[in-house]
C-alpha cells in the first residue's frame, strides 16, 4: 500500500482518511458535470509507452474524484492489450464524451499531461467546480 501511494501517512486510520480525502478533493478534479453529459469513455493501452502516460495518470488520480462527485455518470475505461509495436502505435489515447442528445466529442490525449486532459475535460463538458463547503473531509476528531 505504501508503495502505490507513497505520500500517504503510515498509520492505518490516518492513511485511510488521507486516501478518502484525496478521492473527494484531488486538486482541480472536484467538479460537477452537467446533466447533458451521460457517459465518459477512456480508450488507452495497458502500458504507458507511446504517449499514454497522461491518460493513465488521469484515470488513476482525476477520474475517482470525478466519479465521487458525479455518481450517476457512466464511466467506461477500455484498456487495450497489444502484442506488437505496430499495433501499439495504432491504439488511440482518447477521451470520448457522450451527450444526452446523441452527440459525442473525442479528445486526443496522446502525449498530453493529466492536468491538460482535466482542463480540456472541463472545457468540453462545461463542468463546474464543487464548492469547498460541499466537499467532505474525513479525519479523527
Amino acid at each position: 500500500m505504501s508503495q502505490m501511494f507513497p505520500k500517504l501517512p503510515t498509520g492505518r486510520f490516518t492513511r485511510q482518511f488521507a486516501r478518502l480525502n484525496n478521492i473527494a478533493n484531488f486538486p482541480n478534479s472536484a467538479v460537477r458535470v452537467p446533466a447533458t453529459v451521460n457517459r465518459l469513455e477512456l480508450v488507452l493501452k495497458q502500458n504507458v509507452q507511446q504517449g499514454h502516460m497522461g491518460l493513465h495518470q488521469f484515470k488513476k488520480w482525476n477520474l475517482p474524484t470525478i466519479q465521487f462527485h458525479n455518481p450517476e455518470l457512466c464511466i467506461v475505461v477500455k484498456r487495450v492489450k497489444v502484442e506488437s509495436k505496430d499495433e501499439a502505435l495504432k491504439v488511440p489515447a482518447s477521451l470520448v464524451i457522450n451527450y444526452t442528445d446523441g452527440t459525442s466529442k473525442t479528445f486526443d490525449c496522446k502525449n498530453k499531461r493529466s492536468e491538460d486532459i482535466m482542463t480540456q475535460f472541463i472545457d468540453l463538458t462545461g463542468a463546474e467546480k464543487v464548492p469547498d463547503s460541499e466537499i467532505p473531509v474525513w479525519g479523527r476528531k
